[in-house]
Formats: structure tokens, C-alpha cells, sequence
């Protein structure tokens, strides 16, 4: 009949217990018999025993046992038919010897009867010179045996066990094989009763007792190894028994006290949730811990932004401020606080603006001042696209102007360019140099300050007041050459030598040629040009309208001309005069004209402003009368 016994749990721990690696299978233990106050069977098979005469049970080094005092003291269990093997067994138990001597016969549990004949099976025992062996008969008669020759010592605790697996008999003493020899065979099966602490006859006469302490009697239906020899009683009822009745036994229940079915292991140590006193695993015991299922929460945690009460002060994120992570430029020190769990910048916090020229990282990019342009303040002529340089705490700074191409900062060079960016071309190149003539009055700016000599004879300086013979004839005036006399164009132009013109006292022989006028003006002022072309003009004074076209000539600096006049009015038909240019005056901006009508003596004065293109010009004319008139340059 089966029988469950609940032991509790063990603590028991034998510092020399041997280590096992793999657990032998518990149905192969065929009985169990722990001594400890009782001769009770703790395994299965409920094989309990009897207790014979002065048989105490006590404690001894830690072992649970059953004390014989060598005189009739010992423990019987009746024969069973599991009890009886036929080529694999295993006994062991534990042993400390009072006496070795003659008489005395220590036995710690066997099958094996000499007293009413030859009924021998199994023995486990140790002989009066003290050797440790184990016996087995395969006929009722023989006992091949496996001996240590080695006397064991009193007062001492052996652990003693003897195998046979059908083809070695094998004795191990402490867990270690000290004796083996070959045996094939079935065992012999006897129906004697299993003692413990005696055996009968053992070769004798009468039956010899034990006088020492024997604890933990196993007997297993299969051979075991040194390993799996000397398993601590805890192990060894943990492998057989479920103590708290969930189904799992002792050896793979995490909690074997208390039923726990899941086997719930929070932090996966060797104790199961219901009987951890730590079950996170943070070291702070469950009643200290406010969450024990999170491992971050206990007494001595840092209180981080999760919405948690991280160190269990009962405050949930509380004073929980840091520093952004952008502590780039006018950033740097911008800070949030946490709030339930989310990080909140704080309202105080600078926010980032678009970069301006301050020395500051205004955007918190890491960089100060980048890409970052402002067009200078000079934007015309070779300034053009021009950009100010941030200058940080001094702003916007004017760049080096110098380092343009072609930058002047008064303008000296005729190039066509704006080199001073005043929004004017070559504006200062020749008044730079030619702030007044050089040339006196009376001598060489004769007259109106013409430009073009003209002489029949060769002349070598301009002393003379003639005005057809030499000095300056009508042509070109200062205001064109932007105040510039002859000799000074002369030494501005490249390629002429002005001492090959003229004579001891520097003036000049020859003067400027309309060429020469003609490529300097040009020079300084390209939109400037000559009134040579054919013009369009209306006269209108309310009565009369004339429409008449000039074309006019520069030949050696005088000016010619010839046109057609159409004149129309409310009460007459149209009719057609031609006319020639009689003389003409340009002196800066303004012209005067003076026109020959057929060829007669009849004459009209037209006079006006030139436009600054030198495209059209308006102005007044008449004879007797005032008319208003506008031009046109149609070439």
C-alpha cells in the first residue's frame, strides 16, 4: 500500500555530501528510511520498520539516526517482493562505528539468513576487522563480495554504498569506488526479512548486532554511480515529494511550501514570487519595496521622469529639472522640468531666432553669424553685388573696397567704368588732373577757348591775335573735356608726346586734331557724341508749324549742314524751302544754330538744350518772333 509521508522541508546539509549532477530517476528507490525519530519508510513504497529493544534515535554531527548498542538492538522490515533484485541494486546509508573487534559485525542493512540455512541475497556490512564490504548470492550459497581492504576507524562517519549492475559488484565509501569485482548473474531471492543495524549468522551461529550509529538506508532497484550516491535527504525528498500539492515535485517546484501552479519567478532567481521576500531581485525586501515587480523601484532608486514614485517616498517626479539638449549659442542654459512623466521646457527658456550679425549664435546651431549677407552701401559701377563682413559685436562693417577690381576711391582712370561707385562714370578721371587749364589767356585759349588750330603757315608759338590766321578756331569747348586744355589731353593720352607739338615755352604747335578731341572725349564720357547725324525738328509757335530735317557734317572741326523745310498753316497750302547750317555753337549742354534759308539772305536763329543721351534736344527760335521747337536724332 502506498504511503505519503510529509516530512517538511529539510535543512539539512551535509559539508561532505557529494555533489550530483544529473538526479537518478525516484521511481527506482525502492525504500527509504531517514532514521530521523522513526524507522518509517519516506519513499512510496511505505515499507516501514520495526524497532527492536534499546533502539534510540537522536542527532549526531548533524545526521538523524538510529543508535545500536551492539546487544540486540536493530530494525526489521518484512519481506516484500520489491525487495528482492535480480541483476541491479544499489544499498547505501551512513555508519559510525563505536566498536571493531572480534564478535562484532556492523551492519548497516542486507537480505541474508546463515542461521536456518543457506539463504543468502544482499548485505551491506563491515567485518570485525573493521573492511568495508558488500555481498551479494546469486544461489543462496556463494557471496562473491566487493571488499576495501582498508579498516574503516571508530568514531568516524562513513557513507557506505554497494552496487551490482549484472556484471560488477562495486563498493563505495564516501562516494568514492574503493573495491569492484565481476559477477554475472541473477541474484537469489529469499523471503527473510531486511534488518538494519544486524544480520544472522553472516558465516555464524548466532545473529550479530551493530553497535554504532546508522542513518539515511536507501535501497534503489538499479545500479547507481558515485554522482548520484549520497543525495542530501532535501534533495532526495524534493526529487520524490510534492509538498504543497500543486502538482509540481519538490526538485522542480520554485516554491515547494506553497502551491504556486504558474511557478512565477519575477527576477528568475531559484525562488518562486510567492515565497521571495525580494521578488524583483533590487535587494530591498517586498515589505520596504513600494513595486515589488519593477526592478528600478525600490528605497534607494533615483527618481527619474516616468510618472513613477521611482524611491518610494510616496512623490512621484518630484524636483525634476535638467538641462535641454540643445545648449547651443543663446540656448545654453535653457532647461526642463518633468512633468507626469513627460520633460516640459521651462517658459523662461530663450527661443531660437533666425541668425543675425551680433556675434551670437542666435538659431543654437553651434555656429555664430553664418549665412549671413547684407549688400554694402556702394552698389554702383564695379561695387556692384558688393557685400558688407559681420563683424559680431560690432554689426555690419563696410568691406575693403580696395579689393575690388578696378576700385578707386577717387576716380582717376577714363575706363567706362564707375571705379568710385558714385552711380557716375569716369566722373573725376579728368577733372582730377585737369582742375584748370594751364594755357593763359591771349595765348593759346584765344577767343571762346575754340580747340581746333587752323593755320596756312607754320607758326612756332601763339603769340598772335589774328583769328583767321592762327590761334583756336570754332570747334570744341572746355565744358566738353570736362575743363581739359589741349595740353593736358595730349599728356593723358597715351602715345602722344606733347613736346613734339610744341615749342620752348610748352605750347603747342599744331593743337588737338578733331581725331584727338574726338578719342578723348569719347574716353571720359561715351554717351557723349558729336551733333553729326540728321535730325528731325518741329517748330510750332500756334499759327505756324514747320517741320524741317538738318543732316549735319563735322568737317575739320566745323560743322556744315544741309535740310528741307515744309511750312503749314490754317489758310495756306504747304510749301518746301531748303536751308544750310550758317554757323553753330555747342558749349556744354546747350546749342546755337544758325540757318540760311534758299540761299538768301534770310536767316533764323534756333537755339536749346541737348538732352543728356545727346539724343534730342529742345528749345526756341525765331526771327521776328518766338516759336518753341524739339528735335530728334533719327541717326
Amino acid at each position: 500500500m502506498k504511503k505519503l509521508l510529509i516530512l517538511g522541508v529539510f535543512a539539512l546539509s551535509f559539508a561532505f555530501t557529494a555533489s550530483v549532477s544529473a538526479a537518478p530517476n525516484p521511481a527506482d528507490l525502492v525504500g527509504w528510511w531517514q532514521l530521523n525519530g522513526n524507522a518509517d519508510d519516506s519513499s512510496y513504497s511505505g515499507f516501514d520498520g520495526n524497532v527492536v529493544d534499546n533502539t534510540l534515535f537522536m542527532t549526531d554531527d548533524g545526521h538523524d539516526a538510529a543508535l545500536f548498542d551492539g546487544d540486540g538492538d536493530y530494525i526489521w522490515i518484512s519481506d516484500e517482493t520489491e525487495l528482492n533484485f535480480s541483476d541491479a541494486l544499489t544499498v547505501e546509508g551512513w555508519i559510525k562505528l563505536d566498536t571493531i573487534g572480534a564478535g562484532y559485525q556492523a551492519t548497516i542493512a542486507g537480505k541474508w539468513d546463515d542461521l536456518s540455512g543457506n539463504y543468502r541475497e544482499y548485505l551491506l556490512t563491515v567485518n570485525a576487522s573493521g573492511q568495508a564490504s558488500f555481498y551479494i548470492s546469486s544461489t543462496g550459497v556463494n557471496f562473491p563480495k566487493a571488499m576495501w581492504s582498508t579498516p574503516l576507524s571508530t568514531g568516524a562517519w562513513y557513507h557506505l554504498a554497494g552496487t551490482y549492475d549484472g556484471s560488477n559488484i562495486k563498493l563505495y565509501v564516501d562516494g568514492i569506488e574503493r573495491a569492484s569485482a565481476p559477477f554475472t548473474a541473477d541474484m537469489a531471492i529469499n523471503t527473510e526479512q531486511l534488518l538494519i543495524g544486524a544480520d544472522d549468522g553472516y558465516g555464524g551461529t548466532s545473529r550479530k548486532f551493530t553497535d554504532g550509529y546508522v542513518s539515511d538506508v536507501r535501497i534503489w532497484k538499479t545500479a547507481l554511480t558515485g554522482t548520484d550516491l549520497m543525495m542530501s535527504d532535501t534533495a532526495l525528498y524534493n526529487l520524490l515529494y510534492d509538498t504543497d500539492g500543486d502538482g509540481i515535485l519538490n526538485n522542480a517546484d520554485n516554491c515547494p511550501s506553497i502551491a504556486n501552479v504558474d511557478q512565477a519567478n519575477f527576477d528568475g532567481d531559484s525562488y518562486g514570487d510567492v515565497c521571495d521576500d525580494d521578488i524583483d531581485g533590487d535587494t530591498y525586501n517586498n515589505d520596504a519595496d513600494c513595486n515589488d515587480f519593477d526592478l528600478a523601484i525600490n528605497p534607494g532608486a533615483i527618481e527619474v521622469c516616468d510618472n513613477k514614485d521611482n524611491d518610494c517616498d510616496t512623490n512621484i517626479d518630484e524636483s525634476l529639472t535638467q538641462l535641454l539638449e540643445n545648449q547651443n549659442g543663446l540656448c545654453s542654459g535653457n532647461t526642463e522640468t518633468c512633468n507626469a512623466g513627460t520633460w516640459i521646457p521651462d517658459g523662461t527658456n530663450y527661443v531660437p531666432v533666425a541668425e543675425i550679425c551680433d556675434g551670437m549664435d542666435n538659431n543654437c546651431d553651434a555656429t555664430t553669424d553664418e549665412d549671413l549677407t547684407e549688400l554694402a552701401d556702394k552698389q554702383f559701377g564695379v561695387c556692384a553685388g558688393s557685400e558688407k563682413n559681420c563683424d559680431g559685436v560690432n554689426a555690419w562693417i563696410e568691406p575693403d573696397y580696395t579689393l575690388i577690381t578696378g576700385y578707386e576711391e577717387t576716380e582717376t582712370k577714363c575706363d567706362t567704368l564707375d571705379n568710385d561707385c558714385d552711380g557716375t562714370i569716369d566722373q573725376h578721371a579728368c577733372n582730377w588732373y585737369c582742375t584748370a587749364p594751364t594755357e593763359t589767356a591771349g595765348t593759346v585759349l584765344l577767343g571762346t577757348n575754340r580747340w581746333i588750330y587752323k593755320s596756312s603757315v607754320s607758326l612756332i608759338n601763339f603769340v598772335t591775335t589774328q583769328p583767321n590766321g592762327k590761334g583756336w578756331l570754332k570747334g570744341y569747348e572746355l565744358a566738353q573735356t570736362n575743363n581739359c586744355s589741349c595740353s593736358q589731353i595730349l599728356t593723358w593720352l597715351q602715345g602722344y608726346n606733347p613736346a613734339l607739338y610744341g615749342d620752348m615755352l610748352g605750347h603747342y604747335k599744331y593743337g588737338c586734331s578733331n581725331s584727338v578731341m574726338n578719342e578723348f572725349i569719347n574716353l571720359i564720357n561715351p554717351v557723349y557724341r558729336p551733333l553729326t547725324g540728321t535730325w528731325l525738328l518741329s517748330v510750332n509757335n500756334g499759327v505756324y508749324k514747320h517741320d524741317m530735317f538738318i543732316t549735319i557734317q563735322d568737317v575739320d572741326g566745323v560743322l556744315t549742314g544741309t535740310g528741307g523745310y515744309k511750312s503749314i498753316t490754317v489758310d495756306q497750302l504747304p510749301y518746301e524751302i531748303t536751308w544750310v547750317l550758317e554757323n553753330s555753337s555747342v558749349t556744354g549742354n546747350t546749342v546755337d544754330l544758325i540757318l540760311n534759308y534758299d540761299s538768301s539772305s534770310y536767316t533764323a536763329h534756333i537755339w536749346g538744350t541737348i538732352a543728356p543721351d545727346w539724343n534730342s534736344m529742345s528749345g526756341g527760335a525765331g526771327t521776328g518772333g518766338v516759336f518753341n521747337w524739339s528735335a530728334m536724332r533719327s541717326i
